[in-house]
């Protein structure tokens, strides 16, 4: 009898731990496996949102403030240690905020890539092919933006093309892989592929944008900013031109305050 009653809770252990064993054999609440990750348009709908939420990102907080602080005429007026190091250039490796840009930008640049590099794995029929390019077009412009924020935070300033030619750029990083460490580019070479994916943005995006989607007159800023950097001088004022019109500088103190308090202002691209 005891050896029967002993037989019985082993088989009973045993079941316990194979239904045990089943039940942690899932994905985590909130996720889904890679395979399962593109395989509707909605899917890649999903991708995007979380590109526009860097693309945000990268567009203000310490992407934007921590700089200022360093300017020669910003006088801080808050009691904020990081950013009264910053400002008084007292800042050590450990310490500096500004770090962030470097990796908030390349957060971006991998959030493209990672959509780059699988939106083709979709089925999709043509109008979705066509509705997806718009996605590709937005990518390549995130990656342009991202390189253009790093340019002259972290590259000496371009002169001409033999000193770019040897002058260290950034990495160009186009796959998405943790455990890469590529290494940096020329100058030169950092700036031709900015405007070969500003080239491939304007190919695939067709209207102009909106506050929550970016378009053709961002990619216009955007590459007036690289030339402006690069000193083609002619392009940057011809690039200028297409938008001075179209965005006039505010002219009074009440929709100077609505630009920043409610996100509203002709001066918005």
């Amino acid at each position: 009898m005891k050896a029967l009653i002993t037989k019985t809770m082993l088989c009973v252990s045993f079941a316990a731990l194979a239904l045990t064993s089943c039940e942690l054999d899932q994905n985590p609440v909130g996720s889904i496996r890679e395979d399962e990750a593109w395989e509707k348009v909605t899917d890649a709908d999903n991708f995007y949102i979380g590109l526009l939420s860097a693309l945000r990102g990268v567009s203000g907080g310490s992407n934007v403030y921590v700089t200022e602080a360093q300017a020669d005429l910003f006088n801080i007026t808050l009691n904020a240690s990081s950013l009264n190091q910053e400002h008084k250039w007292t800042f050590t490796t450990q310490q500096f905020a500004g770090d962030n840009i470097w990796a908030s930008n390349y957060g971006l640049i991998g959030s493209a890539n990672y959509i780059l590099n699988n939106i083709d794995r979709i089925p999709a029929d043509e109008d979705e092919k066509e509705y997806l390019q718009t996605y590709v077009g937005v990518c390549h412009m995130a990656r342009a933006y991202a390189y253009i924020n790093m340019l002259p935070r972290y590259c000496v300033n371009y002169e001409n093309e033999e000193q770019a030619a040897t002058a260290y750029g950034l990495p160009i990083v186009e796959n998405v892989d943790i455990n890469a460490k590529p290494a940096r580019a020329s100058l030169k070479e950092t700036y031709e592929y900015i405007f070969n994916e500003l080239d491939l943005a304007e190919s695939l995006i067709y209207d102009e944008g909106t506050l929550d989607e970016p378009g053709l007159d961002l990619l216009t800023a955007l590459r007036a900013r690289a030339c402006l950097l690069h000193k083609d001088y002619d392009k940057a004022i011809e690039c200028c031109d297409v938008l001075i019109d179209a965005y006039p500088l505010i002219d009074n103190e009440s929709n100077f305050s609505k630009m920043w308090s409610d996100d509203t202002g002709s001066e918005i691209i």
